[in-house]
């Protein structure tokens, strides 16, 4: 955003006065895709110049953060993302920065970590003793707060997912930066960039049918499913109500439950089904009700 300063004299009416006032105005007009800002400065002799100049500023390379998370195991597995983001004055006036994070998910943006730092080459590594902060940290802390009029910073951002891709899966966060320079508390200029993490998904687990069937020697349950619109490789998993252990696991579209095997506890309960992949892609998770009735289960 471009702002425009601009000193002029002022006349006044010289039958009541015999020396110019000096005065300082500010005065702020709106306008379509900006605003302009007018200053009238200290005193100066009828017929003198006028002199102009404008603040603005840059900001670019804030989606070099774009990233879809897509890792196995636990959070420490998680890559860093590195951005180059340049902030240059543009403007005629020295400015005075600060900045601005927005999101639009508060939970990922929570469990995603940033760094800030300045760097005068590539931004590849974050320096020892860079504060930790995340995306979800509304004002932080800028490394350079001042810039000459003409005179840039290279600002260096890094992000890291603090948590699993199974946990987070499938969800999104769309982050926007906006940096503020400003001249005084009246004058200001903005620039702002934005970035979308992911994490990744392998679809929605649906088609979900439980059928009840009988066996040579006890009574079970038939579940079967949709495939998941997911990367090859997909395990399918059934689990028991209090019991992680997995009752079934494989990559067929179906699976029969017996009500010899888990879950152990008589009456109402439900197996939980899941898609997951082995680089750490899980899909939601669908609640199926039984009864047990051992050694029988049906589907409830």
């Amino acid at each position: 955003m471009k702002t425009v300063l601009t000193s002029q004299a002022r006349r006044r009416p010289s039958k009541r006065f015999a020396a110019l006032v000096g005065a300082v105005v500010f005065l702020v007009l709106a306008g379509s895709g900006g605003a302009a800002a007018f200053w009238t400065a200290a005193s100066q002799g009828v017929g003198g110049t006028v002199a102009s100049t404008s603040i603005s500023t840059t900001m670019t390379g804030v989606n070099g953060l774009d990233t879809t998370w897509s890792f196995a195991g636990a959070a420490s597995n998680s890559p860093i993302v590195y951005a180059t983001i340049p902030v240059t004055n543009t403007g005629g006036a020295p400015l005075s920065y600060t900045l601005a994070i927005t999101n639009t998910n508060a939970t990922l943006a929570g469990l995603t970590k940033l760094w800030l730092w300045n760097s005068t080459g590539a931004c590849t590594a974050i320096p020892v003793g860079t504060a930790q902060i995340t995306l979800s940290t509304a004002a932080p802390t800028l490394p350079t707060t001042n810039l000459a009029a003409g005179s840039s910073f290279t600002l260096c951002a890094a992000t890291q997912l603090n948590s699993t891709v199974a946990a987070s899966s499938g969800q999104s966060v769309t982050a926007t930066f906006t940096i503020t320079g400003r001249v005084g508390t009246n004058w200001v200029t903005t620039a702002t960039g934005t970035t979308t993490q992911n994490v990744a998904s392998i679809g929605v687990l649906s088609g979900v049918a439980c059928v009840d069937f009988e066996g040579s020697n006890d009574k079970g349950v038939t579940i079967s499913w949709s495939a998941v619109s997911a990367p090859s490789q997909v395990t399918y998993y059934l689990t028991g109500n209090g019991s992680p252990a997995a009752i079934w696991n494989g990559t067929t579209l179906s699976a029969t439950v017996f009500g010899t095997r888990n879950p152990s506890v008589n009456g109402a309960t439900v197996l939980y089904l899941q898609a997951k992949t082995a680089s750490g892609g899980a899909s939601n998770i669908v609640t199926i009700p039984i009864i047990r009735d051992h050694p029988a289960i049906y589907c409830g």
